[in-house]
C-alpha cells in the first residue's frame, strides 16, 4: 500500500514533538506532493496545521522552499499558495501571510498589450474620451475639444458602445476557444478566481499589503461574523460578502491585478443605481470590479483596453447592458469624472433602500447595517444614502446615527445618481448580511411601534382582547395570484369558523390597496360571524409589522406577505406561492435567526398556470385549511 497523505501528516507531527525539523520538513514536503497529485487542495485542516506549525517554530523560510520544490512556481498552482497564505492569516501570522503571499508564482507580463483581433481602433470622439479616462495616468487627461451637448446625449453613447465587440464570458463555463482568447489576452484566470473570493483573512492580506509596510499589523474588526445562508440541504446558498467591512475600516477596496498578481487598491466607485456599483482599480492596466445583485457580490470583471468582460459565475446574465451603461455614462459625465478621479479625498456613503422589494430591504440593507453596529463601526461611514424603497425610516431603526449623517436620492433617475456621487467624491458601498438576528427583528419592531399612533396600539390591543383567534390572511392581486382565492379564502374562514365554533375568530387582512375589492369580495362571500380588521388594506407597513405580532397565525403568498410574519415577528403559519417562489423554502427559515419555519406548500400541490416566476396559480383550498387547521389546533393545545 502506499503511503497516504494522512500518514505522513501523522509521522510528521510525531517528529515535530522530538524537534527533528529535517525529517519534519521531509513529512510535510510528501502531504503537499501527495495533494499536487490529487490536483485538489484539500479542505482536512489538520493537514494545513503542519505548514503553520513549522512556521510557528521559526521555518518560515524553509516552508517557503518547500513549497517552491513542490509546486514549482507554476501559476496552475497558484491555489496551494494563496490558501496557505489564508492560513497563516488566520492563525495571526499576518506578516509571514503577507511575504507568503508575495512569493506566490507570477506570470510573465507583456508591457504591450494585443488587442482582441477583431477589435480595431476608431476616431470615434466618444472611444478618445473612453480610452483617455482609462489610462492608468487618467487624471492628466485633457481634451481640448467642445463638448458641452454629449452629457445630454447618453442614450446615443450607450447604443455606440453596444455596437463595439464587447467579449463576455461565463467563468464557470469556459469554452476550450474562450479559455485560448483569454490566455492570448495576458490575462491570468488564476488571479481573475482569486478576485472572485470573499474571505475575511484574505482581506487582512491585503490590506497589510499596504499598512504593515513598517511590521505594525492591522487587521479588520472581528467581533462578530457575517453569516454564511445554508441550504436545509446541501450547501450554500449565499456566501458572506466580506470585501465592503474593508472599505469601511481602511477606505479601500482590495484586489490583484489580473494581469500581474500584484495587489492593488482602490477608493474609486461609480453607482449604476439598484444596486450595481462599479469599482476602478489601477494595476498594470485599468480594470473594474462589477458589483451587483441583491447580496451584493462580486459579478464581473471589465478590463478596458481589452474590452473583455469575464462574469463570475455559469452566465454572463445582463453583465453586457451594465458595461454599456457604465460606458455611456462616464462618456457623458467626462468632466465630472476627471474632476472625480483627480481628487483623492474621499468621503464614504452607504447605499440603502435601492431596490424596490420589501424581503431584501431588511434581509440585506438592514442586517448589513446592524452588522456595522455590532461591530462599533457606525461611525465610520461619513453618509447613508437612501434611495427610492426606504421601507422603513432609517433613524427609528437606527437612532444612534447623526441625523446630518442622512441623505436622500429618492426621485431622481439613474444618471443622476451617478452624478450626484461623482460631484460629492462619494466612495460608494453596499454593506449586507444574510441573517436578521433576533436583536435586529426587535430594533425594527420596536422602530414600528414607536411610529404607530396610541390610538391604532389601541385599537390592535382591543381586536386581541376581542378574539379568541387572530389570523392574517396575505391577500395578493397584482402578480403571482392565488386564483379565485376570494371564494376559497371565505371556504376556509367558514370552515376554521365552524371547527372553532367556541372561539372569536378575528381576520387581519394584509396586502396592497389594489387587492382591496379582493378583500371586499371574501368578507361578502362568508357566511359564518367573524371579525375583519383592516378591510381596505390602507394601513402603513409599520402598523402591519405591529399587527403581525398580535397575530396567532397565518396564511401568506411567499413574498412580503410573509416577511412581515415569518422574518419580523415569530409567528406560525402557511406559505403558499408559484412553484419559483416555493423553491424558496430551501433557505427562508435559515434567514431569521431562532425564527418559526413556515408550513410551506409542496410544488405538487399547486396547479401552475403558467412557467416561470410571478405567474398565476391554483390550489384545492382544502389543503391550505387542513394545514393551517393544524397549526391552529397546536396553538390551542399549548394555550391549555
Amino acid at each position: 500500500l502506499q503511503p497516504q497523505s494522512s500518514d505522513y501528516y501523522e509521522l510528521g507531527m510525531l517528529w515535530m514533538e522530538k524537534q527533528d525539523w529535517e525529517a519534519t520538513l521531509f513529512c510535510y514536503e510528501k502531504v503537499l506532493y501527495l495533494e499536487k497529485k490529487s490536483g485538489k487542495y484539500s479542505q482536512i485542516s489538520r493537514y494545513k496545521l503542519l505548514g503553520v506549525y513549522l512556521v510557528k517554530q521559526g521555518k518560515f523560510q524553509q516552508v517557503i522552499d518547500c513549497y517552491h520544490r513542490v509546486f514549482q512556481k507554476d501559476l496552475q498552482n497558484l491555489e496551494f499558495y494563496y490558501q496557505f497564505s489564508i492560513h497563516l492569516s488566520q492563525a495571526g501570522l499576518i506578516l509571514e501571510a503577507v511575504t507568503f503571499f508575495q512569493n506566490s508564482p507570477r506570470p510573465q507580463f507583456a508591457q504591450n498589450l494585443q488587442l482582441p483581433k477583431n477589435q480595431t481602433s476608431t476616431n470615434s470622439i466618444y472611444d478618445s474620451i473612453w480610452d483617455g479616462l482609462n489610462q492608468t495616468n487618467s487624471t492628466d487627461f485633457n481634451l481640448h475639444t467642445n463638448l458641452e451637448s454629449l452629457e445630454l446625449e447618453s442614450e446615443k453613447i450607450q447604443h455606440y458602445f453596444s455596437q463595439k465587440k464587447l467579449k463576455t464570458f461565463a467563468m464557470d463555463k469556459l469554452q476550450p476557444e474562450e479559455l485560448d482568447l483569454i490566455e492570448n489576452s495576458s490575462i491570468c484566470l488564476e488571479y481573475v478566481k482569486l478576485i472572485r473570493i470573499e474571505n475575511h483573512h484574505l482581506e487582512n492580506i491585503y490590506i497589510n499589503c499596504f499598512e504593515g509596510s513598517n511590521g505594525v499589523v492591522k487587521t479588520r474588526t472581528n467581533h462578530v461574523r457575517k453569516h454564511n445562508l445554508k441550504k436545509k440541504k446541501g450547501g450554500y446558498k449565499y456566501l458572506a460578502v466580506e470585501f465592503t467591512q474593508s472599505l469601511v475600516e481602511f477606505g479601500y477596496m482590495y484586489a490583484v491585478c489580473p494581469l500581474t498578481g500584484r495587489v492593488v487598491r482602490s477608493n474609486t466607485s461609480f453607482y449604476l443605481g439598484q444596486w450595481t456599483l462599479v469599482y476602478r482599480f489601477e494595476g498594470a492596466e485599468v480594470f473594474y470590479i462589477i458589483v451587483t445583485d441583491f447580496i451584493g457580490s462580486k459579478a464581473a470583471l471589465y478590463i478596458s483596453k481589452l474590452n473583455i468582460c469575464i462574469a463570475f459565475g455559469k452566465t454572463t446574465n445582463n453583465i453586457q447592458n451594465k458595461i454599456y451603461k457604465f460606458q455611456s455614462y462616464v462618456v457623458a459625465n467626462w468632466q465630472d469624472i476627471k474632476n472625480y478621479l483627480r481628487n483623492v479625498d474621499r468621503s464614504s456613503v452607504e447605499l440603502y433602500g435601492t431596490i424596490g422589494n420589501l424581503g431584501h430591504f431588511f434581509w440585506q440593507d438592514i442586517t448589513g447595517i446592524y452588522y456595522l453596529y455590532e461591530q462599533s463601526l457606525l461611525d465610520k461611514i461619513d453618509y447613508f444614502c437612501g434611495g427610492d424603497s426606504q421601507y422603513l425610516n432609517l433613524l427609528s431603526i437606527f437612532p444612534e446615527i447623526p441625523e446630518n449623517k442622512i441623505l436622500n436620492m429618492s426621485g431622481m433617475s439613474d444618471e443622476e445618481k451617478f452624478k450626484f456621487m461623482l460631484k460629492n467624491h462619494f466612495f460608494c458601498l453596499r454593506i449586507t448580511d444574510t441573517l436578521i438576528k433576533q436583536n435586529i427583528g426587535s430594533k425594527i419592531y420596536q422602530a414600528a411601534y414607536n411610529l404607530c399612533s396610541q390610538e391604532f396600539i389601541e385599537e390592535v390591543k382591543k381586536a386581541k382582547e376581542n378574539n379568541d383567534l387572530l389570523i392574517w390572511v396575505n391577500v395578493r392581486t397584482h402578480n403571482k395570484v392565488w386564483m379565485d382565492q376570494d371564494k376559497n379564502y371565505a371556504k376556509i374562514i367558514d370552515k376554521l369558523s365552524n371547527e372553532f365554533y367556541h372561539l372569536s375568530i378575528g381576520i387581519v387582512f394584509d396586502g396592497t390597496p389594489d387587492a382591496s375589492d379582493c378583500v371586499k369580495s371574501i368578507i361578502e362571500q362568508t357566511k359564518s360571524k367573524v371579525n375583519f380588521y383592516n378591510t381596505n388594506l390602507k394601513i402603513k407597513l409599520y402598523e402591519s409589522i405591529v399587527w403581525a405580532n398580535y397575530i396567532d397565525a397565518y396564511i401568506a403568498v411567499v413574498g412580503s406577505g410573509l416577511v412581515i410574519t415569518s422574518w419580523l415577528n415569530d409567528k406560525p403559519g402557511v406559505a403558499h406561492a408559484d412553484r419559483a417562489h416555493l423553491g424558496q423554502k430551501c433557505f427562508w427559515s435559515e434567514v431569521k435567526e431562532s425564527g418559526i419555519e413556515p408550513t410551506f406548500l409542496n410544488h405538487q400541490e399547486v396547479k401552475q398556470l403558467q412557467q416561470g416566476a410571478y405567474k398565476n396559480y391554483q390550489i384545492d383550498w382544502q389543503i391550505i385549511y387542513q394545514k393551517i387547521l393544524r397549526i391552529i389546533k397546536n396553538i390551542e393545545q399549548k394555550k391549555k
